[in-house]
C-alpha cells in the first residue's frame, strides 16, 4: 500500500484559485508529507538479490525493517510507517543485510527537500563481499525540525548506479527521518568497547547542561521501566560483569534542569564474533571427540541458520592438561578446509596462534590435539570452522560451509571442605570459630545465622584467609548455626561443612544500688539511686502498699532520679528500681527494693478551709460532690495511685459518672482555688 502526500504550497494555490484570490502564504514542505510520485522510483528486473534487513542504532526512535522477499519491482516506500528520529548534529548507525554476496549499498538523504537525491546528499557508498554493511550517518547542524526522505539502495556487484533508474538485481527502500529539537538534548555518538578486564564500556557525547544521565539496560526486548537503571554524572558507563553471548539494549536519557531529554537507544552483542555463510549446500555433518573425560558428539543433516551455531552451553569437552584429544569431522558431499581454535587467553577473540588443528581437501578429517600442560582450570571457547576452500578465518563471510562453537573445560582439582569446626570465646554478641583445612586451601567463606536460617539467604557471610573467623553483631542468649567452605577459585568451591550450633551468653546487667526517698509531700516524692557505670536507662515501679506487682505503675527514665507526682496523701507506697541494658532484646537487671514511704497528711490549714460533702458512699453509677465554694477540678485515682479520671468544674455541686470505673476502692482529690482535699470512696 502506497502513502500519499501533498505539499502545502500546491494545496494553498488550489484553494485560493477557486476563490479567485492571490497566493499570500507558503508553508515549508518539511512539516507535511509529499506525494510519492514527486520522487523518482527505481525498478529492479530480477528478484534474486535484495535487502532483507535495515536496522538503526542511536536514534531516539529507530528503524527495524525486515523482509523475506524482494518488494514489488524492487522498490518499497515505508515512510509514514517507520521513522528514524534524531536531532540536528546527531548521528546514528544504519546496518543492512543483503540476500547475496558481493554487492553495493548506497544511501541518500534529501536534506533540502527538493524531491531529488543529489550526489552531495549521498551519505554512504560501499562495495564488498560481506552480506552486512554498517553506515555511521551524521545529521548536519543546520537541519531544521521536520521530515526528510532517506533512500537506501542495493545493487548486485560493484555498482556505479544512482538512486533512480532500471537495474538488474537489488532493491531500494525509502524511509522517513524526523528531526526534532528538544530543550534537553539527548546522548549522541554512542560507542561500545570491551576493555582488558572484559568489561563493556559504553560512551556517548552530550551537552554540558546535563545534570546527570540515566542508563537503563537489559535484553533486546525490554521496554522503558523494565531494565536495570543506573545514573552517572559522566557520559560513560561500565558494565562490569556482562553476560557472554548476550544481546543488550541500552537506553540513555539526559536529565536537565528544564526537562529530560528524549531517550536514545543502542544495541550491542557481547560475545564472540559470528561468521556468516550465504548458501546451505555444504556444511559440517559430524564433529566428535575422543580421549576426554566428557566428549563432544555432534551430528546433523542440515546446515545451521546462516551457517553458524553456538553449542557452548549444550556440548562440552572436559579434559585435563597434557591430554591428547582426537577430533573427528565429516563434511557434507565435498572436500573442505577445516580449522579448530581454542581461545586460551579468554579475550573473546580467536587469534592465529590459538589454532590447534587445521587441514583441507578431505571429506573426512581426524586430528589429534594436545592440551597444553600449563593450561589453567576453567572454561574455554572452542570453535570448529569449515569452508569449501582456503583461506579460512574464525570470523568472515563464506559461500559454503559452517562453523560450530563448543565449550572446552579443564576441571579444577578437588576443593576439599574444611574439618574440625569448633566454636570458642562466646560472648553475648560475638563468637570465634575455627577449623582445619581439607588440603592446601588458602581462603574460606563463612555463613551464619539464627538456628534454622535459610542457607540460600544467610543473615551474614564473610571471607577470610585464615582458619578462624570472628562472628559479630550476634543477639544475646540466642542459638546460632554456622557453615564453612573452602574457596579454591571463584569457580571452584568445596562443599559446605556444618559446625555445631552454639548459644550466645545472656547479657550481664548490673542493678542500681541504694534507693533514696526524699522531698516527700502529700502528693509527690523524689526517688533516686546510685547508678552503675555501664547502664544509663532505668525502670521505676511504684504503687500503694499491698497491691499485686503487676498492678503497679511503671516509669522509664535516663536520669538516676525521678519525682513521683499525683500521689495520694496519707498513703503508704512501695518503690522498686532496675537497670535496662537492652530494651529491644528485653535485657534487664534484677530489681532492688521495695523501699517504702508514706505521703504527708494534707495540712490542717488546707483541711479547715475546705468543706465538701460526698454521697452516696459506696456508690454504684454516680457520686455527688457538694461544697460551699466553687469546685475548680476533680481527680480520681485508683488504689495504685494511677489517675483514672480528671474533671474540670466551675460549680459548687458536681455529679460524677462512675460507669466507666471497675468496682473497687478509689481516691478523689477535690481542688478549690489554692486548697485541696482527698477523700476515699468505694465503687460497687
Amino acid at each position: 500500500m502506497k502513502n500519499y502526500y501533498l505539499s502545502v504550497s500546491l494545496l494553498v494555490f488550489f484553494i485560493f484559485k477557486l476563490n479567485g484570490a492571490p497566493i499570500k502564504n507558503h508553508v515549508s514542505y518539511s512539516s507535511f508529507l509529499i506525494q510519492d510520485n514527486e520522487y523518482c522510483i527505481p525498478e529492479y528486473l530480477s528478484p534474486l538479490y535484495f535487502i532483507t534487513q535495515i536496522t538503526t542504532n542511536g536514534g531516539i526512535e529507530n528503524i527495524d525493517y525486515n523482509t523475506t522477499s524482494q518488494p514489488e519491482e524492487g522498490y518499497e516506500n515505508i515512510t509514514g510507517d517507520q521513522s528514524l528520529v534524531s536531532v540536528p548534529g546527531g548521528n546514528f548507525d544504519l546496518t543492512t543485510m543483503f540476500q547475496g554476496v558481493g554487492h553495493t549499498v548506497k544511501i541518500w538523504i534529501d536534506w533540502d527537500n527538493n524531491h531529488e537525491f543529489s550526489e552531495e546528499e549521498k551519505v554512504f557508498d560501499l562495495y564488498d563481499i560481506q552480506p552486512s554493511k554498517t553506515a555511521n550517518i551524521s545529521i548536519p547542524n543546520y537541519v531544521s525540525e521536520g521530515f526528510y526522505r532517506m533512500r537506501v539502495t542495493s545493487y548486485y556487484g560493484n555498482s556505479t548506479d544512482g538512486p533512480c533508474g532500471t537495474f538488474d538485481e537489488g532493491s531500494a527502500i525509502d524511509i522517513d527521518i524526523e528531526i526534532v529539537n528538544p530543550a534537553c538534548y539527548p546522548a549522541q555518538n554512542i560507542t561500545f568497547n570491551v576493555n582488558d578486564d572484559l568489561e563493556l564500556e559504553v560512551n556517548w557525547e552530550g551537552q554540558e547542561e546535563v545534570n546527570q544521565w540515566k542508563v537503563e539496560y537489559g535484553g533486546l526486548t525490554i521496554e522503558p521501566g523494565e531494565g536495570t537503571v543506573v545514573t552517572t554524572s559522566e557520559s560513560e558507563f561500565i558494565l562490569e560483569n556482562p553476560i557472554l553471548d548476550m544481546d543488550y539494549k541500552f537506553m540513555i536519557t539526559a536529565e536537565c534542569d528544564s526537562e529530560d531529554s528524549p531517550t536514545v537507544s543502542a544495541d550491542y552483542f557481547y560475545g564472540y564474533c559470528k561468521p556468516f555463510y550465504t548458501t546451505d549446500f555444504f556444511y559440517l555433518t559430524t564433529v566428535n571427540t575422543e580421549g576426554g573425560i566428557e566428549n563432544i558428539d555432534y551430528l546433523t543433516d542440515e546446515q545451521p541458520r546462516d551457517g553458524y551455531d553456538n553449542l557452548s552451553s549444550s556440548m562440552t569437552l572436559i579434559t585435563n592438561p597434557g591430554d591428547d584429544i582426537t577430533i573427528n569431522t565429516e563434511y557434507f558431499i565435498a572436500n573442505f578446509v577445516l580449522k579448530v581454535w581454542v581461545d586460551w587467553n579468554r579475550d573473546l577473540i580467536f587469534q592465529d596462534d590459538e589454532v590447534v588443528a587445521e587441514g583441507e581437501d578431505m571429506n573426512e578429517q581426524e586430528y589429534v590435539i594436545t592440551i597444553p600442560e600449563d593450561a589453567e582450570p576453567g572454561t574455554y571457547r572452542m570453535r570448529v570452522g569449515s569452508r569449501d576452500n582456503a583461506p579460512l578465518d574464525a570470523c568472515g563471510l563464506y559461500a559454503y560451509g559452517s562453523t560450530l562453537d563448543f565449550s572446552l573445560v579443564i576441571p579444577y582439582p578437588e576443593c576439599i571442605q574444611p574439618t574440625d569446626l569448633i566454636t570458642e570465646y562466646i560472648t553475648d554478641n560475638s563468637a570465634t570459630i575455627s577449623w582445619s583445612p581439607g588440603g592446601e586451601e588458602e581462603m574460606w567463606e563463612v555463613m551464619y545465622g539464627v538456628e534454622g536460617f535459610d542457607l540460600n539467604n544467610p543473615e551474614a557471610t564473610l571471607q577470610v584467609q585464615t582458619t578462624e573467623a570472628l562472628l559479630t553483631n550476634l543477639s544475646s542468649n540466642t542459638l546460632y548455626d554456622f557453615y564453612v567452605r573452602a574457596i579454591c577459585h571463584e569457580e571452584n568451591l568445596s562443599d559446605w561443612a556444618e559446625g555445631e550450633g552454639f548459644t550466645t551468653e545472656p547479657v550481664i546487667c548490673s542493678p542500681p544500688e541504694n534507693i533514696y526517698i526524699e522531698e516527700v509531700s502529700d502528693t509527690s516524692a523524689k526517688v533516686s539511686w546510685d547508678d552503675t557505670e555501664e547502664e544509663n536507662t532505668w525502670m521505676i515501679v511504684y504503687g500503694i502498699l499491698g497491691l499485686d506487682f503487676d498492678e503497679l505503675e511503671i516509669v522509664i527514665t535516663q536520669e538516676n532520679e525521678y519525682i513521683l507526682t499525683e500521689l495520694v496523701p496519707e498513703t503508704n507506697y512501695d518503690v522498686y528500681v532496675r537497670a535496662i541494658c537492652n530494651e529491644e532484646e528485653e535485657v534487664f537487671s534484677d530489681y532492688i527494693g521495695p523501699v517504702n514511704f508514706t505521703t504527708d497528711v494534707l495540712s490542717m490549714e488546707k483541711h479547715d478551709k475546705i468543706s465538701v460533702k460526698l454521697f452516696p458512699n459506696p456508690a454504684i453509677n454516680e457520686i455527688t460532690l457538694n461544697a460551699d465554694e466553687i469546685i475548680n477540678g476533680i481527680t480520681i485515682y485508683n488504689l495504685a495511685g494511677k489517675k483514672v479520671k480528671n474533671i474540670n468544674s466551675d460549680k459548687m455541686e458536681v455529679r460524677l459518672d462512675l460507669q466507666g470505673l471497675s468496682p473497687g476502692v478509689y481516691f478523689i482529690k477535690v481542688n478549690m482555688n489554692d486548697k485541696s482535699q482527698v477523700f476515699k470512696f468505694v465503687k460497687n
